[in-house]
């Protein structure tokens, strides 16, 4: 007698959105929580998309593109975790003057959004967003 195996498929439907930046499609579960903060920073200002985080194609980059990138940056630098990370580098680059109290109350506040980061990558963090910040102003 011989025996049958019957394989089970089971069809696995992917909900994948389209961009409202970039227009491309992609998968939710792709997107990290906040893409402006972990973009590289020798990365060119547009090939990242602030919204999903695919790499954008030269063919895409148009200046309808452009202005939609710079849009979702100022939305995405205007929550605190973002103001907090600028903050902070303007105030150990020495850009902004300030008071051993106000640091610490900003570094607390970091370190508990973002617990496994050291002072220096908070503080690249914090460049990135700067160096964001200006891009999406400026054009």
């Amino acid at each position: 007698m011989r025996r049958q195996q019957l394989v089970a498929v089971t069809l696995v439907q992917e909900d994948a959105l389209e961009c409202t930046c970039c227009l491309q499609r992609y998968c939710l579960d792709s997107v990290g929580e906040d893409a402006v903060a972990t973009m590289v920073l020798d990365t060119e200002l547009y090939s990242a998309c602030p919204v999903c985080g695919q790499n954008v194609a030269g063919d895409l980059l148009d200046d309808s593109y452009k202005l939609r990138w710079r849009r979702a940056i100022r939305k995405q630098l205007s929550d605190t975790r973002h103001t907090l990370l600028m903050f902070l580098s303007l105030i150990l680059s020495r850009q902004t003057p300030s008071t051993d109290d106000v640091f610490m109350k900003v570094l607390t506040r970091l370190q508990q959004l973002y617990p496994k980061k050291a002072l220096a990558e908070l503080k690249l963090l914090g460049d990135n967003a700067l160096r964001y910040r200006d891009a999406a102003r400026t054009e």
